[in-house]
C-alpha cells in the first residue's frame, strides 16, 4: 500500500498485516485445514488433497519476510514501472513490517 494510504488508514494496514500474519500461520501449521478452507470456497471443483500438494510441492514456503523485494524492484526499474530502485527494503517498507525484511 502506499505512504500516504498507510497515513490516512493506520489501524486497517495494521489490522491488515496482522490477517496476513495470521494466514500465514495457519498454511504453515495446518495445511489440511486450509486446503479443505480453499476447496469449499471454490465449492469443491479441486479436491482439498489437490490444493494441499500444490501447497506443499517443492521450492513453495509461506512466509511473512519479503524475499527477492531488490530483485523485483531492479527488473520493475528495467521496465520503467518504477523510477528508481531503493537502496534498501527499509526505504520502503510501512511500520507494521517491523523490520521483515531485513
Amino acid at each position: 500500500m502506499t505512504q500516504s494510504f498507510y497515513d490516512q488508514y493506520p489501524r486497517l494496514a495494521t489490522a491488515f498485516y496482522q490477517a496476513v500474519v495470521d494466514a500465514t500461520k495457519l498454511v504453515n501449521e495446518k495445511p489440511d485445514e486450509v486446503a479443505k478452507l480453499l476447496a469449499a470456497e471454490q465449492d469443491n471443483r479441486v479436491p482439498p488433497e489437490q490444493l494441499k500438494a500444490w501447497m506443499s510441492e517443492a521450492g513453495v514456503s509461506y512466509s511473512i519476510v519479503p524475499r527477492g523485494f531488490m530483485k523485483y524492484a531492479e527488473f520493475m526499474k528495467a521496465i520503467d514501472f518504477i523510477s528508481k530502485v531503493p537502496a534498501s527494503m527499509r526505504d520502503v517498507e510501512l511500520p507494521p513490517l517491523d523490520g521483515a525484511g531485513d
